[in-house]
């Protein structure tokens, strides 16, 4: 944020399909590069999904407190974000706990009463 368009090997309009089956892979490596061993997240609409594609494959890679807000799985991601793979992995450690919200705010709608 504020650092300019973002771009995938110099391209910045490469759309999200292009990366999406990597994007846990991605930073994961990216945690590497880092040399950052754990982390909490917090995540918001679709970064959501991403967070759980790490907590089923990269739990060792996850710290105990986790934040999401008003989080979005897309189609795309259930065929990886099954409800028994969330649930075992919210049982192993690091036996995350998780804070979820909903901001349910009508922003942007003109109230016509």
């Amino acid at each position: 944020p504020g650092f300019g368009r973002s771009n995938i090997a110099q391209n910045a309009y490469c759309h999200p399909s292009v990366w999406r089956d990597w994007d846990c892979a991605i930073v994961a490596a990216m945690l590497d590069e880092l040399r950052l061993g754990k982390v909490h997240v917090m995540a918001m609409n679709e970064g959501c999904s991403l967070f759980l594609k790490l907590l089923i494959k990269e739990p060792h890679r996850l710290e105990k407190n986790h934040f999401l807000y008003n989080p979005i799985l897309l189609p795309e991601d259930t065929k990886i974000l099954k409800p028994n793979l969330i649930q075992a992995a919210m049982k192993r450690p690091p036996n995350p706990t998780l804070w979820v919200t909903f901001d349910l705010g009508t922003y942007g709608v003109k109230d016509t009463g």
